[in-house]
């Protein structure tokens, strides 16, 4: 195969990745922060080499959430954090309004 199609690969398969990543992290804040720290730790163990000590204090995070044991873990589902409630739309009136067709099936308007 060729280099340029191997290149295609790797960069389809970085960018999936990623995408999944902050998808995991903008879904499940909490497990995303444990699971990061858990990974920084074992990264960053006396043994490894500096390289990779300092890969594992890089990657590890500024703030992990807190898990919440009420409404408050700042997933916007309710208003406990506040933050915008995800319902806060269907609260809102709304006026649905129906119209006729003015062309129904090769007829106009004026028949």
């Amino acid at each position: 195969m060729k280099v340029s199609l191997w290149l295609q690969y790797i960069t389809i398969v970085l960018i999936a990745f990623i995408s999944i990543l902050y998808l995991f992290q903008k879904i499940l804040p909490t497990l995303a922060g444990k699971v990061q720290t858990a990974i920084s730790l074992w990264l960053d163990r006396p043994d490894y080499a500096r390289w990779i000590r300092v890969l594992g204090r890089a990657c590890r995070p500024v703030d992990v959430p807190k898990v919440a044991k009420d409404c408050s873990s700042g997933c916007g589902t309710c208003t406990g954090c506040g933050m915008a409630s995800s319902t806060d739309f269907i609260a809102q009136p709304r006026v649905v309004t129906f119209h006729r067709s003015v062309a129904k099936r090769g007829r106009t308007a004026g028949d």
